[in-house]
């Protein structure tokens, strides 16, 4: 494969998304104990009905999750044709590479890949739909930890790694990204490529990784001032609970 240099949208088309939201959350402890992670309410919406109310405003009316832990409960309380439920069953041993994985054979379009344990702005996902780069991650140029850090150079994704890399990353990638035009081909194919080569086992990142080292120009989208939270224990709940 020969990945793309500069490929560019030139307006917002239309657009899938896909919400990764297989795992419990077990850092939430009780709390996911009944529920997956995804369905605890932020006040009166739950994690998912906010993410799915956000894609639906802004235009995008295809939305496919990925489920695993008490996916039964998901199914149920999502109530819309055009949101296709896929459940991983193997989410105990697989994480969210292999949800992405079972995902793929469904993207038909350019499409964004969300998170399933974030709460954030809804101009997050405004302002990133009008951008006219063709593959990007939208990063915080304030990492709020040194999980998911990404060097950057000249706007573009230089490396990405689950932990710092050497102290100096320019930011953190928040766990929203895009595809669009001739990417879409070149991200399934370059899956399928990492398929012939590891497991899929693990982060999504791994796979960006591997993308971003097979020459993938993939490009940042900055927060800025936009406010992001990353569910994921009881501290960061109340955060949530307090800034939405």
């Amino acid at each position: 494969i020969t990945f793309n240099k500069s490929i560019f949208i030139n307006e917002v088309n239309d657009f899938q998304a896909i919400i990764l939201a297989a795992g419990r959350g077990k850092r939430l402890k009780s709390l996911t104990e009944n529920i997956p992670k995804c369905l605890i309410k932020i006040n009166d919406n739950t994690i998912l009905d906010r993410q799915v109310e956000i894609l639906f405003r802004n235009g995008i009316n295809e939305i496919i999750i990925v489920t695993g832990y008490k996916y039964q409960l998901i199914k149920n309380h999502i109530n819309n044709k055009n949101i296709k439920i896929i459940v991983n069953d193997k989410f105990t041993e697989l994480d969210a590479l292999y949800s992405t994985w079972l995902a793929k054979k469904y993207i038909k379009s350019d499409f964004l890949l969300l998170y399933g344990d974030l709460v954030f702005d809804e101009k997050i996902i405004s302002s990133f739909l009008r951008q006219k780069s063709s593959s990007s991650l939208i990063i915080d140029p304030i990492p709020k930890n040194d999980n998911h850090s990404v060097i950057i150079k000249n706007s573009i994704i230089k490396n990405i790694s689950l932990n710092s890399i050497k102290n100096d990353y320019s930011g953190q990638f928040i766990g929203i990204c895009k595809f669009t035009g001739y990417d879409v081909n070149l991200f399934k194919e370059g899956f399928e490529r990492f398929n012939e080569k590891y497991d899929l086992d693990g982060e999504f990142i791994r796979l960006i990784k591997f993308l971003i080292e097979q020459g993938f120009l993939i490009f940042e989208f900055p927060t800025k001032k936009s406010i992001w939270i990353n569910v994921n224990d009881q501290k960061s709940l109340d955060l949530a609970k307090q800034k939405f």
